[in-house]
């Protein structure tokens, strides 16, 4: 599952699951993203 890798490279990273979860559910869902986009994406959430 997408989500789960995502949220295992985020927690790798060193944030927490909630932070990660948070990261995730406020990236668009009527997108069709691979797994390294939702990845960047992600990360960028936290840049702002």
């Amino acid at each position: 599952d997408q989500d789960t890798e995502v949220i295992g490279a985020l927690t790798t990273l060193g944030y927490s699951v909630v932070e990660a979860q948070r990261a995730l559910a406020a990236l668009p869902r009527d997108e069709d993203m691979d797994t390294e986009e939702k990845l960047r994406r992600a990360l960028a959430y936290f840049v702002k």
